[in-house]
């Protein structure tokens, strides 16, 4: 009876063993995760500021060694290029079909936001959606926002298969309250 016990526990002791070792192995995957998604938190957030203190430096170099056209046109490039890779692809379903262009862009940007009057579409951001500096302190240059300026050209002479001219009137990087534009079509 003693080695039928014996054995029996013996049999039991190993069972709860590997019940704890999964459960704690569950458990440690769990918490890893946690930690994981933590560390991650503040990897993104060191890297938020690497950035925004590299655009800050790479703006005021801009501002300090390129005349003020070049700046721009180098803009409106990096603008047009990132509605190349992000957007463009959805602004040609509405080639043609201004209409349904701008109801998409309320969708992102507000019902209230995007408004046409005769030949011209106004659009307001009320607050910055340029990804590379969105939550962030403004950069505070008079010729970041033209990036925008250039995503907008691209968007909008797609949808319209022709060029267009977009005004920048107002950004938050330049110090305003809202991002403002005016699209010429």
């Amino acid at each position: 009876m003693n080695l039928n016990r014996r054995s029996f526990l013996k049999k039991f002791f190993r069972t709860l063993c590997c019940v704890g070792l999964v459960w704690t192995s569950v458990g440690r995957k769990k918490l890893f995760s946690k930690t994981e998604i933590a560390f991650e938190e503040i990897r993104m957030n060191a890297k938020q500021k690497f950035l925004h203190g590299w655009l800050s430096h790479l703006t005021a170099a801009m501002d300090e060694h390129l005349e003020y056209g070049k700046k721009i046109a180098l803009l409106e490039d990096c603008g047009r290029a990132c509605a190349g890779t992000h957007v463009l692809e959805t602004a040609l379903r509405y080639k043609g079909n201004l209409e349904g262009w701008l109801i998409q862009m309320r969708k992102w940007v507000g019902a209230d936001n995007v408004k046409k009057e005769g030949n011209t579409v106004s659009i307001v951001y009320e607050k910055c959606l340029c990804p590379l500096v969105q939550d962030l302190s403004p950069l505070k240059t008079k010729t970041f926002c033209h990036c925008s300026r250039g995503w907008l050209l691209e968007n909008f002479s797609a949808v319209l298969d022709r060029p267009v001219e977009v005004d920048l009137e107002e950004s938050i990087m330049m110090g305003g309250k809202q991002c403002r534009f005016v699209v010429y079509i």
